[in-house]
C-alpha cells in the first residue's frame, strides 16, 4: 500500500516554500547598532610605543 505523497510532509509544501523564502531573505531587523565614537581624554593618552604597537598587532588588544 503506497501512502499518499501529501502525508509524508508535516507541513504543506507550499508553508515550506514559504518558510524557504522567508530564510533566504535577509533580516532587515539585524541592522547594525551606530557606533559610539570614543571619546580619548587626553590627559589618559599614552604615546604609542612600538613595542606596546607590537604586542597589539600580535594580540589585538592593550596591556597595562
Amino acid at each position: 500500500m503506497r501512502i499518499p505523497p501529501f502525508q509524508v510532509f508535516a507541513k504543506s509544501p507550499t508553508q515550506m516554500r514559504r518558510e524557504a523564502e522567508e530564510r533566504r531573505q535577509p533580516k532587515s531587523s539585524r541592522k547594525p547598532r551606530p557606533v559610539k565614537p570614543v571619546e580619548i581624554d587626553p590627559e589618559k593618552r599614552v604615546p604609542l610605543d612600538g613595542a606596546i604597537f607590537a604586542a597589539w598587532l600580535r594580540t589585538g588588544r592593550v596591556e597595562g
